[in-house]
């Protein structure tokens, strides 16, 4: 998605070293964060996001599983993740 939007990515190399304690803690609070927003959202965006994170569906298996016509799944995938995103920038 960054690569399509013309954000460059850090590119890892050999040289970089591993995560010290703080990125760690921060990757695993901000994972907590994730996953509790999620959990906050209407089930079909939560089911639908948590199948795409597997990354091993692929739409029409995904669109089966969950019962949904092949071509809702990107557009619903959009409105959940702007859902998500908005859920993380205003905790309750």
């Amino acid at each position: 998605m960054a690569r399509r939007r013309g954000v460059a990515l850090p590119v890892a190399t050999l040289a970089d070293p591993a995560p010290g304690p703080e990125q760690v803690t921060a990757a695993r609070d901000r994972l907590a964060e994730v996953a509790e927003a999620l959990n906050t959202m209407p089930g079909r965006c939560r089911d639908l996001l948590r199948l795409l994170a597997l990354d091993a569906l692929t739409h029409a298996e995904i669109a089966a599983t969950l019962g949904i016509p092949l071509g809702s799944v990107g557009p619903t995938r959009a409105r959940c993740l702007t859902a998500l995103a908005a859920a993380l920038e205003d905790p309750r």
